[in-house]
C-alpha cells in the first residue's frame, strides 16, 4: 500500500501560485473553523491493490478529490491544481464547478487517479 496523502498535500502547498493566491490554505480532509476562502481541501477517496504477481500485490490504485472553495472564478486555481497533480503522475477523471449558497461562492470538485508500484 502506498500513501500519497502527504506528498499531494505538500506539492499543492509548495505550488507558488497556490501559496500566493489561496489565502485560506491547503487542508487535509477538514477545514479548520475560521478560515476564509479561497482554500483547498484534499481527501484520498480510494487506495487498493490493483496489480499482482504470484498472488502478491505490487501496485496500488489511488483516487483523490481536490475541492477548491473561492468567491471568485475557480479556474486559475484549478489550472494550478491540475498542473501539480499531473506532475505527480495523476490523471484528472472529473472536474465539476458548483455554487455554494452557504459560502456565497464556488466549489470546484476535481478528482484524480493514478497507479503506483511499490
Amino acid at each position: 500500500m502506498i500513501d500519497l496523502t502527504i506528498p499531494v498535500y505538500q506539492a499543492l502547498k509548495d505550488n507558488a501560485y497556490i501559496k500566493a493566491n489561496v489565502t485560506g490554505g491547503v487542508h487535509q480532509y477538514t477545514i479548520a473553523s475560521g478560515k476564509s476562502p479561497p482554500y483547498i481541501r484534499i481527501a484520498e477517496l480510494n487506495n487498493y491493490d490493483s496489480q499482482f504477481h504470484d498472488n502478491s500485490p505490487y501496485a496500488s490504485a489511488l483516487r483523490f478529490q481536490i475541492d477548491i472553495w473561492t468567491p471568485y472564478n475557480p479556474h486559475p486555481i484549478a489550472v494550478e491544481v491540475d498542473k501539480t497533480m499531473k506532475a505527480m503522475g495523476f490523471s484528472r477523471t472529473s472536474a465539476n464547478p458548483q455554487w455554494d449558497d452557504t459560502l456565497k461562492g464556488f466549489r470546484k470538485i476535481m478528482r484524480y487517479q493514478t497507479v503506483k508500484t511499490f
